[in-house]
């Protein structure tokens, strides 16, 4: 189990890195941090609602598809 923990971490460090890579140096986007996890590994309780997102961050991720 502890062995996919380190690859969930480093998964996510390189997606990150090369998703920054990816966009300009002034923009906001380059605050981003994302992490891949997967349910299996990590000590997650499952979730009893969907959260509300402040309306910036709301439109600022109007467009990304998250597959599950």
């Amino acid at each position: 189990m502890g062995d996919h923990i380190f690859n969930d971490l480093a998964l996510s460090r390189d997606i990150m890195r090369e998703y920054h890579a990816r966009i300009k140096d002034d923009s906001s986007a380059q605050k981003l941090s994302v992490m891949v996890l997967l349910r299996s590994v990590w000590p997650f309780l499952a979730r009893t609602k969907d959260g509300d997102l402040p309306s910036s961050v709301s439109d600022a991720v109007s467009g990304v598809h998250v597959s599950s």
